[in-house]
C-alpha cells in the first residue's frame, strides 16, 4: 500500500477522522473540477493519467521496479499529450501548473501566485533524487579602497548612482542589464516580496542607510550594495557549475578596481586592511540530505568534512540542533588558508563523496524492511501532518517538506507535485524572524496558521 490508498482511507475511515478530528474526511473531487472547468477533450486523458499513477504507486509498493519503469514512460507520454492537447483549446491545466495558480472548490481561477522559487532551488521536475540542489559563489568587498564614486544619502541623487551602478556592472555579461530596486523608496509592502524571493534577508530591507539591490534577468546573480561601499554579490548555478561561476565571478572581481595589498604569510594570502576586503571570493554547495539526518551521521560526516577544511552548516540558522537541519551548505571553514582552486578542488570532491552516502543510505533505508517501515512511517506523518495541522511553525514546516519531498524521491506519494514542494519551501525559508515578544508571538500564530492553510491548500 502507499500513503493515500483508497481502500485503506475506506477500510479505516472512522478511525482516520478521529484522530483528525474530523466529523468525516474531505473527498477530493478532481474528476468534478475538471468537468466544471469544461475541459472534456482532456478528460479521458486525465483520467487515464491518474490511473497510470495509480498503477505506478502499486508497482513501487510491490517492489515491482522493471513494471513500474514501463508505467512511468507511458505516464510521461500521457502528461505531454495531455500539455499539449491543453495549449491548443486554451484551457488551464489544474495539476501540473508549477504552483502558479490556485483552484478553488468550484474550480474557477482563483487568486494568481507570485512563482517566485528561489534559484538555489532544482528549476525543472524530474525523476532524479535532487541531492547537490545547487551551487553558491559568493563576494563582500568593501569599495572605500576602490576608485568609484562615492554614492551619497540622498533619494535626490538616485538616479546619478543607479547610473554609476550600471556602469560598474555592466562591465561583465554576468552582471549585465540588471535590474535595480531602490529600497528607500519602495513601499514597505512591496520590500517583502524581494525577501520571499531569496534576493535579500529582512535584516537587510529594515536596515537605515540607503540600500540597493540589483537582480539579473535570469534571477542567479544577484547583487546588494549597502550605504554607499559595502557591496554583497551572491551567484548561484547549477549543480555541475561551481568551476564555471567561480571563474565568473573572479573576472568580475578584477574590474572593481585596484588590487588590494595582499601579502603571502603562513597561512596563505592575506592583508594588512580586512575592513577593505570583506571575506573575499568563497564557494558553496547546497546540499538536502534527509536520510543522513534520519540516520543520525552528519556530525560524524562534519567532522570529516574538517579534514578537508569544510564544514556543514544549516542554510539558514533556524534550527537549535546545529547540522540537523533542512538543506545543509557544504563551505570551506576559512577562505583565507587555501586559494580558491584548492576550496572548489575540496568542494567538488567531498560533495560526491556524501551525495554518494546519502544515496547509499538511501539504499539501505528502503532495503531493511524495519527501516523502510519507519521511513514509510514517518512520510506518511509529516503529509498527513501538512493537510490538516491548524498550526505549523517555519521550522517544523521545513522539516515535514524536508520528508515529504524524500517519500517523492522514493515513489511514495508519487501524487505530490515537486515544484508545489517547493514554492512552499520557499515561503517558509524567507519568513522573517521571530522575536520572543508577546505581540511577535502572536504574530507568529497567525502567521503560522495561515501558513498551515497554504499547505492544506496545496496538498489539498
Amino acid at each position: 500500500h502507499t500513503i493515500g490508498c483508497s481502500e485503506c482511507l475506506t477500510t479505516f475511515h472512522k478511525e482516520i477522522a478521529s484522530i483528525l478530528d474530523y466529523d468525516q474526511l474531505p473527498q477530493v473531487r478532481l474528476a468534478e473540477q475538471t468537468a466544471l472547468l469544461g475541459e472534456d477533450k482532456t478528460y479521458k486523458i486525465r483520467q487515464k493519467e491518474l490511473e497510470l499513477q495509480s498503477k505506478l504507486a502499486a508497482a513501487v509498493a510491490s517492489e515491482a521496479y522493471e513494471e513500474a519503469e514501463k508505467l512511468k514512460n507511458l505516464l510521461a507520454i500521457v502528461r505531454q499529450e495531455r500539455e499539449r492537447q491543453g495549449g491548443q483549446d486554451g484551457t488551464p491545466d489544474d495539476c501540473d501548473d508549477w504552483g502558479t495558480r490556485v483552484f478553488d472548490a468550484e474550480g474557477r481561477i482563483g487568486e494568481q501566485l507570485d512563482n517566485a522559487i528561489p534559484q538555489w532551488l532544482p528549476q525543472g521536475q524530474n525523476y532524479l533524487p535532487d541531492i547537490r540542489i545547487s551551487v553558491r559563489v559568493s563576494l563582500r568587498r568593501n569599495l572605500a579602497s576602490h576608485p568609484l564614486p562615492q554614492f551619497l544619502d540622498s533619494l535626490a541623487q538616485e538616479e546619478a548612482v543607479k547610473q554609476e551602478i550600471s556602469q560598474v556592472m555592466g562591465l561583465l555579461p554576468l552582471t549585465a542589464n540588471m535590474q535595480v530596486y531602490s529600497i528607500s523608496r519602495m513601499p514597505v509592502a512591496e520590500r517583502g516580496g524581494l525577501a520571499r524571493r531569496g534576493w535579500c534577508s529582512y535584516d537587510f530591507l529594515q536596515r537605515g542607510h540607503n540600500r540597493y539591490l540589483m537582480v539579473s534577468p535570469n534571477h542567479r546573480v544577484i547583487v546588494r550594495l549597502c550605504g554607499d561601499d559595502h557591496l554583497e554579490l551572491d551567484c548561484w548555478g547549477g549543480p555541475g557549475e561551481l568551476f564555471q561561476t567561480a571563474k565568473a565571478v573572479s573576472n568580475f572581481e578584477r574590474y572593481l578596481g585596484r588590487p588590494l595589498n595582499w601579502l603571502i604569510g603562513p597561512d596563505g594570502y592575506v592583508c594588512n586592511h580586512l575592513e577593505d576586503c570583506g571575506y573575499g571570493i568563497r564557494g558553496g554547495v547546497l546540499m538536502h540530505l534527509p536520510a543522513l539526518t534520519m540516520a543520525c551521521l552528519l556530525p560524524k560526516l562534519d567532522n570529516a568534512c574538517k579534514t578537508f577544511g569544510l564544514h556543514l552548516r544549516p542554510f539558514l540558522p533556524t534550527d537549535a540542533d546545529g547540522i540537523e537541519n533542512f538543506l545543509v551548505m557544504l563551505e570551506p571553514t576559512d577562505c583565507f588558508k587555501l586559494d580558491l582552486q584548492q576550496q572548489l578542488s575540496a568542494l567538488e570532491k567531498v560533495a560526491s563523496i556524501l551525495e554518494q552516502k546519502e544515496l547509499d543510505c538511501r539504499l539501505h533505508l528502503q532495503g531493511d524492511n524495519l527501516a523502510r517501515l519507519k521511513l514509510l512511517d514517518s512520510v506518511a506523518k509529516a503529509y498527513a501532518l501538512a493537510r490538516s495541522a491548524r498550526l505549523i511553525q517555519p521550522d517544523d514546516g521545513l522539516k515535514l517538506l524536508s520528508m515529504i519531498w524524500l517519500g517523492q524521491e522514493l515513489g511514495m506519494l508519487p501524487q505530490v507535485n515537486r515544484r508545489q514542494i517547493f514554492a512552499r519551501m520557499a515561503e517558509l525559508v524567507f519568513m522573517p524572524p521571530v522575536k520572543k515578544t508577546q505581540s511577535a508571538i502572536t504574530a507568529s500564530i497567525k502567521l503560522a496558521g495561515l501558513n498551515a492553510d497554504r499547505m492544506r491548500a496545496t496538498f489539498n
